[in-house]
């Protein structure tokens, strides 16, 4: 019996059979040979026992997901009754929740402010740190292309959702088509314009940033 690692280009998993895959995180698969981590009718060894409390380990983070998840979607589902968006999300680190969030589009007037970036907003304010690296980003629903942009920003180590951008669509949050943007569209076929003019000066606070002796990297 042997335990085997692998990297995969993975940020967010759904708690279902299927698996999103999308930044880059450590997995690490450990096979079971029967229920009791033995061959049948014989003694567990000692390397069949470690394997044993691996996938117990494994068992254990899924299960407290599942239950910052159902707490996510009580979150998004509350948020709906105080006049906001139907989305929640929570951050966690070292098994314990460190900050909420609700979508408050509307009722803040902030196109920004989804339920993953108040809760990364929040989350950064109480670890005193504008990175979340260690960190879990757990979502009622799929993040949209800002949010999963501010997630890799932010360094988290990986997102776990529930709904996904279908179920959105159909709740009338139809995201799909700011994905096809950035992955097959061309610039061409964007509902707004984008423009570049090539100004002199372009490279000036780049310049600035690079000569402060004092800057904090990020």
């Amino acid at each position: 019996m042997s335990e085997t690692s692998s990297v995969r280009p993975l940020a967010m998993a759904r708690l279902d059979p299927g698996v999103t895959v999308t930044a880059e995180l450590a997995i690490r698969t450990v096979p079971l040979l029967s229920p009791m981590g033995g061959t049948p009718g014989k003694s567990p060894t000692v390397s069949q026992g470690v394997t044993v409390t691996a996938h117990t380990q494994e068992v254990n983070i899924q299960d407290l997901e599942r239950t910052w998840l159902d707490e996510a979607i009580r979150l998004a589902t509350n948020s709906v009754a105080n006049g906001g968006g139907p989305f929640g999300a929570l951050v966690a680190k070292g098994g314990e929740i460190v900050a909420i969030g609700n979508n408050r589009v509307t009722s803040t007037l902030d196109p920004t402010a989804h339920a993953e970036v108040s809760a990364m907003r929040a989350a950064c304010q109480e670890l005193d740190t504008f990175s979340l690296e260690g960190c879990v980003l757990v979502t009622s629903c799929e993040p949209c292309p800002m949010c999963l942009s501010s997630a890799l920003w932010a360094r988290v180590d990986r997102i776990v959702f529930a709904a996904d951008r279908d179920d959105a669509a159909v709740a009338g949050f139809d995201d799909r088509k700011f994905y096809d943007l950035f992955e097959k569209q061309p610039a061409s076929k964007w509902p707004l314009a984008i423009e570049r003019l090539d100004l002199p000066n372009r490279t000036a606070p780049f310049d600035a940033w690079v000569a402060k002796t004092d800057r904090i990297d990020y």
